[in-house]
């Protein structure tokens, strides 16, 4: 059962107008690879959702992505990256990077990053992100969306989502993405909106 607790808590806080650290964790596609801007890529796109949202709140951006790291990476820098700066919100996603033939090493490795993030003491809104490769259809979402699952956390699915979409001729990959893995300005324009439809919920 999905526990919508956190994301209700940091929204009251907002209302509140109390201070905010929105975090975004994961690799290339967090970190805006392929974005023409910083200010256009999903997780800048998902902080300008509550700075529009609650105007009054001051808000700050972590960025944790890096380039080519898995969770069982991410889950030994998640203290340096991220949570060092005391993050009220996170989006996470190891999905496309984490090896679907080595899925139960870093199912393994993606809870422990979970759970760290989850047990620190600023007790951060937590959101799971997919993200996908359009050409095959592959990620690790099924063994990831287990863990979160587990622990009642929201997950956005962007195979259930655009890649469903790009199948039915919706969307053209080419448009969306040059290289079937990371999005362009559009494509991270889509992959924010589908957060930000969670969070509108």
């Amino acid at each position: 059962m999905v526990d919508y607790g956190r994301i209700k808590a940091c929204m009251k806080k907002a209302q509140e107008k109390q201070e905010l650290h929105m975090g975004f964790f994961g690799g290339s596609i967090t970190q805006g690879s392929l974005a023409t801007k910083d200010t256009l890529t999903y997780a800048y796109r998902v902080f300008r959702w509550w700075e529009e949202n609650y105007p009054d709140t001051v808000f700050h951006y972590i960025n944790g992505g890096i380039g080519g790291t898995d969770s069982h990476f991410g889950a030994a820098r998640v203290v340096e990256d991220l949570l060092m700066y005391q993050p009220d919100f996170v989006v996470v996603d190891f999905s496309v990077n984490d090896d679907e033939t080595d899925g139960l090493f870093f199912q393994e490795t993606y809870e422990g990053l979970i759970r760290k993030i989850l047990k620190w003491p600023s007790k951060p809104a937590v959101i799971v992100l997919n993200n996908v490769y359009y050409d095959t259809g592959k990620n690790m979402q099924k063994l990831h969306n287990e863990i979160a699952d587990y622990y009642g956390i929201p997950h956005v699915s962007i195979k259930d989502t655009i890649y469903q979409k790009i199948q039915k001729g919706i969307y053209r990959a080419a448009d969306l993405t040059p290289d079937n893995l990371h999005p362009n300005d559009r494509g991270h324009q889509l992959v924010a909106g589908e957060i930000c439809k969670l969070l509108d919920k």
